[in-house]
């Protein structure tokens, strides 16, 4: 998400009917829409695709928008997980569209980090939403995700396949990020994990 927003790539159209589990309960996930590959600093797209349940407010008024509708698919994506349902979903498409510029997200239950997180990407204006002045960084701010270590967690889970390219063939910079050094780090040894406090446990449990 991250990498899409820096460079203005959206992610709209979450095709739920193609995603699923394989036989293996592996997740699997269907390729997603872009409304357009690339946009100058400031610039609008005024195009229209998308799930309808996850569509923003300024798309559906035609105001223009930005990447901040990236941060309001997040908010819908992570109400949906937390409820099993999308905040806005309506009888038909007039009804959910209506839901998504008037009515608020409902939150059942003691509020907490979680419901906070997904209210301030749920603004209905843009430039109040969470993650619209400093993007990604201003989201992984946020109390939810206290005590994330973000580096960490980019290094454990690495890529399946890492392309063999000498340096000097590599671009110097794409989108703000060093590439030489980004393979370098994808090259070196991965950080090892200390043990977990349960893994302790079964080895106590087994000795005795």
């Amino acid at each position: 998400m991250k990498a899409k927003a820096t460079r203005w790539w959206f992610v709209n159209d979450i095709q739920q009917k193609k995603n699923g589990l394989k036989k293996a309960k592996s997740a699997r996930v269907s390729p997603v829409s872009r409304r357009k590959l690339s946009f100058n600093n400031g610039e609008r797209s005024n195009s229209f695709v998308g799930t309808e349940e996850y569509v923003s407010p300024e798309v559906v008024r035609g105001d223009g928008h930005e990447f901040a509708v990236d941060w309001w698919a997040l908010g819908i994506l992570t109400y949906e997980m937390l409820y099993g349902t999308t905040p806005f979903k309506g009888k038909n498409r007039k009804e959910t569209f209506r839901n998504v510029l008037l009515k608020k997200p409902e939150f059942f239950g003691k509020r907490n980090e979680l419901t906070d997180l997904i209210e301030r990407l749920l603004e209905k204006d843009p430039a109040q939403r969470l993650g619209y002045q400093r993007g990604a960084c201003e989201i992984k701010e946020h109390g939810f995700f206290k005590g994330v270590r973000w580096d960490l967690l980019t290094e454990v889970l690495r890529p399946p396949f890492i392309p063999s390219r000498e340096d000097g063939e590599l671009t110097v910079t794409t989108g703000g990020v060093d590439m030489r050094k980004y393979f370098e780090d994808l090259r070196a040894p991965p950080p090892s994990m200390p043990p977990s406090p349960s893994s302790e446990c079964h080895r106590r449990l087994s000795e005795f």
